[in-house]
């Protein structure tokens, strides 16, 4: 499927506004509160810092 360019900018603001609500960084909030990970066959389980 393939996604319009504006789909991952919102999914990146979204994480965004996230991160700074719940005090995390932003990168655990790309991880766990879009569907990036998904989207790009990731695994949202996996230890990032491996």
């Amino acid at each position: 499927m393939k996604y319009a360019q504006a789909f991952f900018a919102l999914q990146l603001v979204f994480a965004e506004k996230m991160a700074e609500l719940g005090g995390y960084p932003f990168a655990e909030s790309v991880r766990c509160n879009t569907a990036m990970y998904r989207i790009l066959g990731l695994d949202r389980d996996r230890d990032p810092s491996l």
